[in-house]
């Protein structure tokens, strides 16, 4: 009751007419900041916390910037490495002199059979690996029935295509074998005619990626070539191969890593291989 008599009375009274007196609220404005604004400060705590986030800041920035230098810094030398260790396996993959003598014999100097030492050159790009021995990229045809050959590319010594079998519809796979084509480490693709023959493309030399060839075979493991689709200089590469309804060999392949080159061989061409 007292309180609301000191509110009541801090109200001046109007005259309402016809009625007796009725207290209305006068405003008055709330007390504000009556201190010096030039000497507001967080204090030394918010100091101290401010310093010890800009602190924190600078040292998450310093320490990143080392980790990147030195991660860059590692793959710097794992590259170095690894090209040392590539060099390292060219030069243990060289044939002796007994061995390019008996090789001579049988093949004359300069054929793939029998490199010439500036054709060597270009295997210092893709040696065979002293550990690392395997196929990859197969290309996948059926022989008829459940029968399925692949064909792959081989890292290997003997650089030569890998073929594997399967009799039934690619579960199980037998033992890998090499055939006579070469393979300087390079894709390469096949494809079986509707005569049942097989026709590989594939890069027919021992260390380089040129020339590009196609060679035919009715068994499937004895080819001939009978075409040469790319001889010149650089890299003839990543084939792919198809036979179009109409009977026509269809192929695509990276010509010297410049673009994609597109070539159709009629079925004339076939006919007589």
């Amino acid at each position: 009751h007292s309180l609301a008599a000191e509110v009541l009375g801090a109200w001046p009274r109007l005259r309402w007419p016809g009625s007796g007196w009725l207290a209305t609220p006068t405003p008055f404005p709330t007390p504000g900041f009556t201190g010096d604004a030039n000497t507001i400060s967080p204090g030394i705590v918010g100091f101290v916390v401010t310093f010890f986030v800009a602190a924190v800041t600078i040292l998450l920035i310093v320490d990143m910037t080392r980790r990147i230098r030195r991660v860059r810094y590692r793959d710097e030398v794992r590259a170095k490495l690894e090209t040392e260790r590539l060099d390292a396996a060219f030069a243990a993959d060289q044939p002796d002199a007994g061995a390019r003598a008996a090789s001579a014999e049988a093949d004359p100097p300069g054929s793939d059979l029998n490199p010439s030492p500036d054709q060597l050159i270009h295997t210092k790009l893709y040696p065979p690996s002293k550990t690392t021995v395997g196929i990859i990229q197969p290309a996948i045809v059926s022989l008829g029935a459940h029968h399925l050959r692949l064909y792959a590319r081989g890292h290997t010594r003997a650089a030569r295509i890998a073929i594997a079998d399967s009799l039934d519809d690619g579960r199980t796979w037998g033992t890998v074998r090499l055939i006579a084509l070469p393979n300087p480490n390079s894709g390469i693709d096949a494809v079986r005619l509707r005569d049942g023959r097989i026709v590989l493309i594939f890069n027919n030399s021992y260390n380089k990626r040129t020339p590009l060839n196609l060679a035919i075979s009715r068994d499937g493991e004895h080819f001939t070539v009978f075409k040469t689709l790319e001889a010149g200089p650089g890299q003839y590469s990543y084939p792919a191969i198809v036979q179009a309804a109409n009977g026509d060999l269809l192929m695509t392949y990276s010509w010297r890593r410049e673009t994609i080159r597109f070539v159709r061989l009629p079925v004339p061409a076939l006919a007589a291989k």
